[in-house]
């Protein structure tokens, strides 16, 4: 059974690592992905391998991110987990890099259909 069948899911950073291993395993569910990540070439081909789309998304950009919600408006699932290249040894809470001025998609509810 496919319990992901008929949700649409977005992942930011899903080109490799645990963000590709997401992305397919809501591929394998059954679920309408939209694999994003700055790495064009690495993400594309991790898309074409897991029957998922891929765009292209700097989560630091407010321009990207109202490019794919305007490309993809309806979305069920949003795992937004990209990494963060250069860290090492402890993690420092910091400010967000970016902070939308208004939200991208319907909020509320278990689903956003």
């Amino acid at each position: 059974m496919l319990r992901q069948q008929n949700t649409i899911a977005l992942k930011t950073g899903g080109a490799r690592g645990i963000g590709a291993v997401i992305a397919r395993a809501f591929c394998d569910e059954g679920a309408d992905v939209i694999l994003t990540d700055i790495e064009v070439v690495t993400g594309q081909s991790m898309a074409d391998e897991s029957d998922a789309t891929f765009v292209r998304l700097e989560v630091t950009s407010e321009a990207d991110w109202i490019s794919v919600a305007e490309r993809f408006p309806i979305l069920d699932v949003l795992v937004n987990t990209p990494a963060s290249p250069g860290l090492k040894g402890r993690f420092r809470a910091r400010r967000p890099r970016l902070t939308l001025r208004t939200p991208l998609w319907p909020t509320g509810g278990p689903c956003m259909r």
